[in-house]
């Protein structure tokens, strides 16, 4: 964590968003000292109030987005809003000079994130996206063990995701139920380990074929997906978001020895049918904390890289838009980041 004397100025933030996700978020930064939570932004007065209650804030609250993104009261807007609303509101708070944390998806098409980046260069301002997976220590961990430990997995050369949730059931009602916003479990929850086992390997995908079942629901509630990495990688992912549990498993074979990640939680590596324990894991934090490290090491002339950024949401816009695409034709689908 980049450290600020208690004479500095805060890093102040405006949350675009007061549902869920955005809880999550809030609990972690109001523990930072280097943070002011300065407003709480949403359509629905009562869900900004009950956050602010809830987590005993004293934010202003404001249910106008244009107002607080062009106010010059925060630094950084952290977006926890629909999709569908992530653009609009990522180029009023760059071109009005706030750096921006975005949750995913990014925004509704890949066109939406060039023109959020042509911006973001444009002004000089920060974008990361908020896949928290990437600052969590057992995805760091395999990172490292995948990146730098060749001598122990040799190549890797098939990888699979499998992930299943009680998601179906719980999302009557929400914008996660709309096929004009959501693009499904898949798209939803799922992005997460594809993005992660990405990230673990620095690889991207070339081409994938999918196929996809709506389960007699609104959107897309089982996938299942063969991609073709860079380095000739093979994955092969599973998505069950009507399950009646939560379970998440990525496993990388190599020609030396696996490396087997359980429930975001256990990490093992196999040599020869005999499973041994990492014990030297790397640390972890979140996507806020870390956002907010980047931030500050600029105001003091750093430069910290910020280990989501926006180029990472277009990959998996762009794995989206495929997975969409080839389940629809029934053939295999050429990334366009390929």
């Amino acid at each position: 964590m980049v450290e600020v004397d208690a004479s500095a100025s805060k890093i102040r933030v405006a949350l675009i968003g007061c549902g869920r996700v955005a809880r999550r978020h809030v609990a972690r930064m109001r523990q930072d000292p280097r943070v002011e939570i300065a407003v709480l932004v949403d359509p629905d007065r009562q869900q900004a109030e009950s956050l602010a209650r809830e987590l005993h804030l004293e934010s202003r609250i404001e249910t106008d987005e244009t107002k607080a993104l062009t106010s010059q009261e925060c630094d950084v807007a952290l977006l926890a809003s629909p999709t569908t609303l992530h653009a609009r509101q990522a180029t009023l708070g760059l071109t009005h000079g706030l750096d921006l944390l975005i949750e995913k998806p990014v925004a509704s098409t890949a066109m939406e994130i060039d023109a959020i980046e042509r911006e973001a260069n444009r002004v000089g301002r920060m974008v990361g996206v908020a896949y928290q997976r990437r600052f969590e220590a057992i995805y760091r961990t395999a990172r490292r063990e995948i990146q730098s430990r060749s001598d122990r997995y040799g190549t890797i050369h098939t990888v699979h995701i499998f992930v299943c949730e009680h998601w179906a059931q719980t999302i009557a009602g929400t914008w996660r139920d709309d096929p004009a916003i959501s693009g499904g479990y898949f798209a939803d929850g799922g992005s997460h380990q594809v993005d992660a086992a990405f990230f673990i390997m620095g690889e991207k995908p070339i081409k994938l074929r999918a196929t996809t079942d709506r389960r007699d629901r609104k959107v897309v509630i089982q996938t299942r997906v063969e991609a073709v990495l860079s380095g000739g990688i093979r994955l092969f992912a599973h998505f069950v978001g009507d399950a009646h549990q939560w379970r998440e498993d990525i496993i990388f074979h190599g020609t030396k020895g696996d490396l087997v990640l359980k429930n975001g939680q256990e990490i093992e590596q196999w040599h020869a049918d005999a499973m041994g324990r990492l014990l030297d894991g790397e640390e972890g934090t979140s996507p806020s904390r870390a956002f907010v490290d980047s931030v500050m090491a600029r105001r003091i002339g750093q430069h910290l890289p910020f280990d989501s950024p926006l180029a990472a949401g277009k990959v998996m816009m762009n794995w989206t838009d495929a997975v969409l695409r080839s389940a629809e034709q029934d053939q295999w689908v050429e990334m366009a980041n390929g």
